[in-house]
């Protein structure tokens, strides 16, 4: 119930109050379906810009959605095509931690050196 509420204050908060008649008490989390019900209330490019994150991150699933969960949006991702199996990798530059996925499932957890002044090394 706690966790319900603060992701309504919170997407309350990125996106207007639009999307906060969609979310009631009774639903686990907001799904991209109820996102596209408030796309209509989102204006201005930042507006805009925290909607894309905020749907991207509602279609989340397995080892992606509990990464997400515990660290938030990361500082960088890069997706690749190998072979027709897309790997994902994403940076959490100030946690010094990589992870790699394939599908929405973990395939590799690194730590990062963040001490470098021009980029980050990964061991």
């Amino acid at each position: 119930m706690k966790r319900v509420l603060t992701a309504s204050l919170v997407l309350a908060l990125l996106l207007g109050t639009g999307i906060a008649a969609i979310v009631n008490a009774e639903e686990d989390e907001v799904t991209q379906d109820d996102l596209l019900k408030t796309k209509g209330t989102v204006h201005g490019a930042g507006s805009r810009s925290r909607f894309r994150t905020a749907y991207w991150a509602a279609g989340l699933e397995g080892d992606m959605k509990a990464v997400y969960d515990r660290y938030g949006y990361p500082s960088a991702r890069y997706r690749e095509d190998k072979m027709g199996r897309v790997e994902e990798k994403w940076t959490y530059i100030e946690a010094g931690k990589q992870f790699t996925f394939s599908g929405s499932k973990m395939t590799r957890e690194q730590k990062i050196n963040t001490r470098s002044t021009s980029t980050y090394n990964i061991h």
